[in-house]
């Protein structure tokens, strides 16, 4: 992985491996939590079958990582 601090132009990967380092840029990600899985959805069934999937793994992360103390 290039040095990200360095001003290069970023290479396009049209796919990745679970070992590369990324960067990912697009609106919305302030809500992201890093370290959990990335959606696609091309179309509106993909995108409320994503979301559900999501509810579900956030209540497993949540479970697993937060302390509710």
């Amino acid at each position: 992985m290039k040095e990200m601090r360095v001003k290069n132009e970023y290479i396009h990967h049209r796919s990745i491996t679970g070992a590369m380092g990324i960067k990912i840029s697009a609106p919305g990600l302030e809500l992201a939590i890093a370290g959990t899985e990335l959606y696609i959805g091309n179309n509106k069934q993909q995108v409320d079958d994503a979301i559900e999937e999501m509810k579900d793994s956030m209540h497993n992360i949540l479970d697993k990582y937060v302390d509710k103390t």
